[in-house]
């Protein structure tokens, strides 16, 4: 086998030993499987810079040599018969699945296994929390996650690793378990922008090229942590980033009358009304086997009438084209990616309500790490661009690591 395999293979498998009885990022994972894959990819002398990349797959991506669970006990053998799009995709680009990573219950807010890296009593967010901690822990360089709300962008801030949103539709969802249709992404999650950057152009099918964009410095449209939900540690790491922005140079606006609270509550309506509707017949057939917080989400749902939902759809299109006309006037929108710090495990998987706007609208998002808190746990901020601006996004966050 090729030396950059055999190491890709043996610094996974020693993380994974290391770390993962205290992780708990992996639902399936089999470093017998890996191996043989990656002599498989070898032998096939497939091209490209990701042949033999190892990645992280969310369990709620179908995969035919590996069970798909959902995070649901109603799903505990189920194997499907064919790969999801991306799972697919990533193969054939030669790529190696290195096993599923735990997802909360069906990508909502009940938890798994999975502790912190950073601080196993943590939270790693939630619900691609599994891929966020793979990644942090460096069993994987990449990992395959969704955002419905906040779920790949929020753990990419509690664990620290960046975390990154497409503009709504780019990538297909095939093959994945919607939540929410017309919320619902694939989320990356990596360590490196060049390894990000370059798995966001294999999944776009070439809408993302990346590196035809120069990392110039952005006009940049602030929007404050004091406007929403923020602990302490939020605010300074976000007025820190702020001094060094200003001594660049770079145009800063204050935003004004960003709705946050309006899309937290749209986005609510709207997630809870269609993921009653698609759960309806799973939830009543399992009673006793679903969790309390997806019970609590399938009652918003039911309670939510039809009247409701459209006009909060229709609400949707009027923001969007207010969204779109406001870039007019800046390249990036700046906000924080998360309310808080890593929460306590015991506490839940922590607040999205940061990332629904971007999740609402469509709008490409991604989290840059920025630093750690006093408490020594991974903070991030969050970088929104135009709808299908997606190069300027990435370039961005090149441009952002680098003053």
């Amino acid at each position: 086998m090729d030396r950059n395999f055999l190491h890709a293979y043996a610094h996974c498998a020693r993380q994974v030993r290391l770390l993962e009885p205290v992780v708990n990022a992996w639902e399936t994972i089999d470093l017998g499987r890996i191996a043989y894959e990656l002599e498989r990819v070898w032998q096939a002398g497939l091209p490209g810079r990701m042949a033999g990349t190892l990645v992280g797959v969310k369990d709620v991506f179908d995969t035919a040599d590996m069970p798909t669970r959902y995070g649901s006990p109603i799903f505990a053998r189920h194997q499907p018969g064919q790969d999801a799009w991306v799972v697919r995709r990533m193969r054939e680009a030669g790529l190696v699945i290195a096993g599923k990573t735990v997802t909360t219950e069906f990508a909502y807010l009940h938890p798994g296994k999975t502790a912190n890296p950073a601080d196993p009593t943590r939270s790693p967010g939630g619900s691609s929390s599994g891929s966020a901690a793979a990644v942090a822990a460096d069993m994987v360089p990449l990992a395959i996650g969704t955002q419905t709300a906040g779920s790949t962008l929020r753990p990419a801030a509690y664990c620290g690793v960046y975390g990154y949103k497409p503009t709504y539709g780019i990538v297909p969802m095939d093959g994945c378990r919607p939540l929410a249709p017309s919320l619902d992404t694939v989320g990356l999650f990596a360590r490196e922008l060049d390894d990000l950057e370059a798995l966001a152009q294999l999944l776009s099918q070439g809408s993302i090229l990346t590196g035809v964009t120069k990392a110039s410095p952005p006009r940049i449209c602030v929007v404050p942590p004091e406007i929403g939900p923020s602990d302490a540690a939020v605010r300074a790491a976000f007025a820190t980033l702020l001094s060094r922005l200003r001594s660049t140079g770079v145009p800063l606006e204050l935003a004004s009358g960003f709705p946050l609270q309006e899309c937290v509550r749209l986005h609510r309506c709207i997630m809870a009304y269609e993921a009653a509707a698609g759960f309806r017949d799973l939830v009543e057939a399992h009673p006793t086997l679903i969790s309390p917080e997806f019970q609590t989400l399938m009652h918003e749902g039911r309670a939510c009438a039809h009247d409701d939902y459209a006009a909060a759809r229709n609400r949707v299109d009027a923001l969007r084209h207010w969204m779109d006309r406001a870039f007019d006037r800046f390249d990036l929108l700046l906000l924080p990616s998360a309310a808080e710090e890593a929460p306590l495990r015991t506490t839940g998987t922590g607040n999205p309500d940061w990332c629904r706007p971007a999740s609402l609208l469509g709008l490409p998002a991604m989290n840059v790490p920025i630093g750690r808190s006093r408490a020594g746990l991974p903070l991030g901020v969050q970088i929104v661009a135009r709808a299908h601006h997606d190069v300027q996004l990435l370039a961005a966050a090149r441009w952002l690591v680098g003053i």
